[in-house]
Parts: structure tokens; C-alpha cells; sequence
């Protein structure tokens, strides 16, 4: 699996036939640390559960006033699998729910 934008560049220069020296496996390391990827920690059986009930219904907004609780349970699931230390920014609202939604819905795919 690819930790950065450095492995990227690794595969298609190997892809390519092009062989790597000192230089370039430096650059591939520095790479990675500059431009890593999102790390993140898997989805647990019981998270995969939700997520799946969860994608069945929503469908963006408006949320209905019954499925509220389910949108805070998404964002606490998001806040731990991708090791975010803060919450919702205030004033970001709409942006902020779709943003961690598409990352935990592209995690679930991923993940089944």
C-alpha cells in the first residue's frame, strides 16, 4: 500500500522500467513524509454494520430529524478512524459533513 505521493512516483518509474538509485529512493521517502495519504485505522464489524444501515437511507440533505443521533455516531466514527483530533468546524457546516461522509463512505467500499 502506498504511504505517500513518493510511492506513486516509485510505481510508475518502476512501471516505466526506469531503476532507482540512493537519490531516488531519498526523494521517495521525503516524498511520502511532505505528501503522505490519509492514514487511518480500519472500520471495525460494528462500524461496516452501521455504515451499510446508514448508506441505505441517506441520500445528503436535509437530514431527516430522526436520523440526527445516526449523523453524530458517522462523525465520531470519522474523528476516530482517521485520527482526527477535532471536531466540526462551526462554521463550515454543510462542507464539513459532506467531506467526512465521502471519507467514510469511500472507506466502507473499500473495506467490503
Amino acid at each position: 500500500m502506498s504511504k505517500g505521493l513518493g510511492d506513486v512516483i516509485a510505481n510508475v518509474t518502476d512501471s516505466l522500467g526506469i531503476k532507482k538509485c540512493k537519490g531516488c529512493e531519498k526523494r521517495q521517502s521525503t516524498l511520502n513524509k511532505l505528501f503522505p495519504f490519509k492514514s487511518h485505522y480500519e472500520l471495525t464489524q460494528e462500524d461496516k454494520d452501521f455504515m451499510a444501515e446508514f448508506l441505505q437511507w441517506y441520500k445528503g440533505l436535509p437530514i431527516p430529524i430522526e436520523r440526527v443521533n445516526d449523523i453524530q455516531k458517522a462523525e465520531q466514527i470519522w474523528l476516530r478512524v482517521f485520527k482526527v483530533k477535532t471536531g466540526a468546524c462551526k462554521s463550515c457546516g454543510v462542507q464539513y459533513q459532506n467531506a467526512f461522509i465521502k471519507d467514510l463512505t469511500n472507506l466502507y467500499y473499500a473495506s467490503i
